[in-house]
């Protein structure tokens, strides 16, 4: 199966296709297999997302055993990564997604350039992400430092926004804000206007009957349509009403 996906992705590659690498990690199976899976997404042109799912109790793995004193977390992760790519992403560099619970998912971007030997920048080495996302003014003097704090800010929420997609345009650009990349004008996929790659790697641990935390629902900001119009957050979407 394994020689099948990588066919995948080469011909994905080939054909210059935009793609995101999806691992469920799950303890004692495959969580010593992190970095070999962000290693891939910075080695190919094409991959720009990494998202790291913690086994939920749900759906098809409704049925699967695990310890629920023992089961894998966002920290848990945190400190793998850190020390299965020696550094090339530390704890500090993901941060929680504003609009959700802190517990909902951590996430950051980076700036991969070269061809062969392949240089990683994570976006919190350029700049501390966190003076953005809680950025408060009480003032009624601007000068330039406040406009130039008041485009980071606004790019920075967009990153670490639940609907940013680097196919935008717009992403692109606040990708480039962050990370003081001259952008070049070309037509087609806006990924080519910068002269290397974004990647962004999220870690996301959905709930089930074991984990649920009401707090984390009520500040749930990806929801589920019903039929009838009504909007149920995500995780109650996938405990209480998907079986049905």
């Amino acid at each position: 199966m394994a020689n099948v996906r990588q066919k995948a992705l080469d011909n994905l590659e080939k054909y210059g296709i935009s793609a995101n690498l999806v691992t469920t990690l799950a303890r004692g199976v495959n969580e010593t297999e992190i970095a070999a899976v962000i290693k891939e997404a910075v080695a190919r042109s094409n991959v720009t997302g990494v998202s790291l799912q913690l086994l939920t109790g749900v759906g098809r793995a409704n049925n699967i055993t695990q310890d629920q004193l023992n089961r894998l977390t966002v920290p848990d992760v945190l400190k793998e990564i850190e020390s299965q790519t020696e550094g090339m992403f530390r704890k500090d560099d993901f941060v929680p997604l504003p609009c959700s619970h802190p517990h909902c998912c951590s996430l950051t971007y980076a700036f991969v350039t070269g061809e062969a030997k392949k240089k990683v920048k994570p976006v919190t080495r350029y700049l501390d992400v966190t003076k953005y996302l809680d950025y408060f003014k009480n003032t009624v003097c601007i000068d330039a430092r406040d406009l130039l704090d008041e485009a980071l800010h606004h790019s920075v929420n967009r990153l670490w926004s639940a609907s940013a997609s680097l196919k935008l345009d717009s992403v692109v650009r606040d990708f480039s804000n962050c990370c003081g990349i001259k952008l070049k004008p070309v037509e087609g996929n806006p990924l080519r206007q910068i002269p290397g790659k974004p990647l962004r790697i999220v870690i996301k641990p959905f709930m089930d009957a074991f984990n649920y935390d009401q707090k984390r629902a009520k500040k749930c900001c990806i929801h589920v349509l019903t039929p009838e119009g009504k909007l149920i957050p995500f995780c109650n979407n996938n405990i209480f009403y998907r079986c049905r």
